[in-house]
């Protein structure tokens, strides 16, 4: 998804006073490997990046510039430091995926591992995705894992609604061949009440991935 960017909340004494404004536009997620900082340790190990890196003389009058600056996690922040193409990389495509200009969708899709088939690997579909993927380490072991959490958390909550809905069918088979019971009434109502409270769990996992998916992610 594109952030679409307010005007500027500034100004401000430092540019670090901008990351409350930050927080919520980027949706509370790293602007670059689009994980939620409830995933990376909370609103503490997020920093305020800046996306034209200040740290090259070309760049040091955007330290404090509110278009330059983006909601990051500390270790993609910190991986991608004053990293930034060169002319000739940029004419062969070679640059940051920027989420303010364009959706990173359109670059990234999770896919399997190439070693172990796991659903967590990062597939670039562009030369932006690639160099972003490899500049930032988007898939580096600590997103690789919360990836394969995440698929796992989703699995299990399929299972447990499949297994759910199996046994109400069961129960309502019964019904219809023997008739009602109060006990059996509040059984089935309990069990629907859960199979709402699983869906909307998965709504709730589905939320949370980064990209989109090459294959299902259950």
């Amino acid at each position: 998804m594109r952030i679409v960017r307010g005007s500027d909340p500034g100004p401000v004494t430092k540019y670090g006073d901008y990351k409350p404004h930050l927080q919520p536009l980027f949706r509370f997620r790293c602007a670059y490997c689009v994980s939620h900082e409830e995933l990376m340790g909370g609103y503490d190990a997020m920093e305020v990046d800046h996306f034209r890196p200040c740290g090259r003389i070309e760049f040091e009058h955007l330290k404090k510039e509110w278009t330059n600056l983006y909601y990051a996690c500390r270790l993609c922040n910190g991986s991608k430091s004053s990293h930034w193409p060169s002319a000739e990389e940029e004419r062969r495509g070679l640059r940051f995926i920027n989420p303010c200009e364009e959706d990173p969708d359109s670059h990234v899709r999770i896919t399997r591992h190439p070693a172990n088939g796991d659903l967590c690997w990062l597939r670039a579909l562009t030369p932006a995705g690639q160099y972003t993927i490899d500049k930032i380490r988007l898939n580096r072991k600590q997103l690789l894992d919360i990836r394969r959490e995440l698929v796992r958390r989703e699995r299990d909550a399929e299972e447990a609604l499949n297994r759910n809905r199996e046994q109400a069918e069961r129960l309502a088979n019964d019904v219809n061949q023997r008739g009602a019971t109060l006990d059996v009434v509040e059984v089935l109502r309990s069990l629907r009440e859960e199979q709402q409270r699983i869906l909307g769990s998965i709504e709730e996992l589905r939320s949370r991935y980064p990209f989109p998916f090459d294959v299902p992610a259950a």
